[in-house]
């Protein structure tokens, strides 16, 4: 092979190749030849992604062929002409990138392919996200002409072993059984893998929900609703390969409360999303999950869980073993690698100075993001700042005092997505995070929707005795059998007496249903005027101001009697 017998082919003329019946063959006899292949490198994926994101990405496949006809080496890749990128089929729904090429054909291959997409294409680098063994960066830093462009970092990767005597033991764990029981009691807990398309079509909404809310309470990331192709490629890569997909969800009384969506790679398992209900957190339903999971792997003659490199504490819990895998980025130029090494190390040495302090990589990163106007408003507040709580207490009544409506939902995620993605809101970036926090604290959130459209809310907690409000370092003591009522707010567009009356007297009619609760303490701002105004009229009695003043970074707290 030399470097004139590699292909590139891009745009119609890679939609004509991947419908030649000798290409599929070939590529097929390829895969099973590479060690290292995975589920991202199968025509099922590639064709699949190819086909969804077209609008954003131009499919740019690289091969070459021996005198006998037949594939050495082919590499799936995807350019964006109007932001000059390069991504290796699939970016971010590809867990793992990389070629695919006969051992004695990988360096010729990749030197090849690397000269050709230089020649013909403007892009600053080629990331991999992630090669799947360590060996791959290593063998990727001897090709000639990329090794001085390359840089390789080591990432660890948690795997759960299949070992069905240790399954059984974790299972037989007190704590485990007690999980389950508790869980049973609540109705019927059902586990299956789901293979028929109208079945995901029946769950796939609510388990889209599971998944967005808890990206956006932990990483502000809400991937299916920023990215409009990601359902239908994930359906269609469900009704192409079902042989590739693996989807086992939970199900409770026939509701799903949570699921597990993998790719199968040989005997491996590779974890995609795992997606469970933050309403349900006390019974760790996403433990139990992967736990029955698998419980079931071992029949299917699958190995490894593979729950993929990342640095999330829950993924350690899990692992039995852990491995390597790489980090790769080839740059244009050694200029554009020096300079994107030495970010790299920058941050790295600023991360290693700010831990031993008490300040987080998170809290880092917002700072780093934070607009001029934000750092001043922030320095103001240390200057001078002032914060005042007026709690209210409305006590026990009939339910018929009150109506229910039947435009006000409770603990709907898709409603507080809605919100956290719509920026006349005006939410602060923690919105999902406070509440993710609260829903697995058994709080409760009522949403009401006008048009299709969220326009208020308010959040309760039920049977407290005692109420911390945080962003005033203090605690407020409460009856017995008391509800609280706090950060309730409405829709700048459609805020009035009206809606606010609606929404207090429904919540009002749920809390009383329960007999035991004698009393309702509502928390607001004292700038929530309009809100303020609907309680008094309705006869709840004012009981105080819980305040906190700043004055240079000089904090006092108190409480003022009416």
């Amino acid at each position: 092979m030399n470097i004139s017998n590699v292909q590139l082919v891009y745009a119609n003329s890679a939609d004509q190749l991947l419908q030649e019946a000798w290409f599929i063959e070939q590529w097929r006899i390829l895969f099973q030849r590479c060690a290292y292949a995975t589920a991202c490198q199968t025509p099922g994926f590639v064709k699949s992604w190819y086909e969804e994101y077209r609008e954003h990405w131009t499919p740019l496949i690289a091969y070459v062929r021996n005198s006998q006809g037949e594939l050495d080496g082919v590499f799936f890749l995807a350019y964006n002409p109007q932001n000059q990128n390069l991504t290796h089929v699939g970016d971010r729904q590809a867990e793992y990138h990389v070629w695919l090429a006969l051992a004695d054909q990988e360096q010729r291959f990749l030197s090849a392919v690397w000269s050709e997409l230089t020649q013909n294409f403007v892009f600053s680098k080629l990331t991999f996200n992630y090669l799947p063994e360590v060996a791959l960066g290593e063998r990727l830093k001897q090709v000639p002409n990329i090794r001085h462009r390359t840089i390789i970092r080591r990432r660890k990767r948690p795997l759960l072993q299949i070992d069905e005597q240790i399954i059984q033991q974790s299972f037989a764990k007190k704590s485990n059984k007690s999980r389950f029981n508790r869980l049973k009691k609540l109705g019927n807990l059902e586990f299956r893998r789901i293979t028929d398309p109208d079945e995901l079509e029946q769950v796939f909404d609510e388990l889209i929900d599971f998944y967005d809310f808890r990206q956006g309470a932990v990483h502000n990331s809400i991937p299916f609703r920023r990215d409009p192709h990601k359902r239908n490629f994930y359906r269609k890569l469900f009704a192409l390969v079902p042989s590739q997909v693996h989807l086992t969800v939970s199900y409770l009384d026939q509701k799903p409360i949570a699921a597990l969506w993998a790719s199968v790679s040989g005997t491996w398992l590779n974890l995609s999303m795992i997606m469970h209900s933050p309403l349900l957190a006390e019974h760790s339903v996403g433990k139990l999950h992967i736990m029955q999971l698998s419980r079931s792997l071992i029949d299917e003659n699958l190995e490894v869980l593979d729950i993929t490199p990342g640095d999330a504490p829950w993924k350690d819990r899990f692992a039995s073993t852990h491995d390597e895998v790489m980090n790769a980025f080839i740059y244009r130029t050694i200029w554009l690698r020096l300079v994107d090494d030495a970010k790299h190390m920058l941050k790295q040495t600023v991360k290693r100075v700010l831990l031993p302090l008490g300040i987080q990589a998170q809290d880092l990163e917002q700072i780093s993001h934070m607009k001029p106007t934000a750092l001043k408003r922030h320095f103001s507040r240390w200057v001078n700042d002032s914060q005042e709580l007026r709690v209210y207490r409305f006590d026990r009544q009939s339910i018929e005092n009150f109506q229910r409506h039947a435009h006000i939902s409770c603990n709907s995620l898709s409603h507080l997505l809605s919100i956290a993605i719509d920026s006349t809101w005006q939410t602060n970036n923690n919105f999902l995070s406070k509440a993710l926090i609260r829903l697995e604290s058994d709080e409760q959130v009522f949403t009401m929707q006008i048009d299709d459209r969220i326009v208020g809310y308010a959040w309760a907690a039920w049977h407290q005795t005692q109420w911390p409000v945080i962003e005033l370092n203090q605690n407020f003591n409460l009856p017995p059998a008391s509800v609280v009522l706090h950060d309730c707010s409405f829709h700048s567009a459609y805020a009035n007496d009206k809606l606010c009356l609606t929404m207090i007297s429904h919540l009002l009619h749920e809390i009383f249903t329960d007999t035991q609760i004698q009393s309702v303490y509502f928390f607001l701002p004292i700038e929530a005027q309009a809100v303020i105004q609907c309680l008094e009229k309705m006869g709840f009695q004012y009981q105080g101001s819980m305040y906190r003043q700043v004055s240079f970074g000089m904090e006092q707290t108190g409480f003022r009697h009416p």
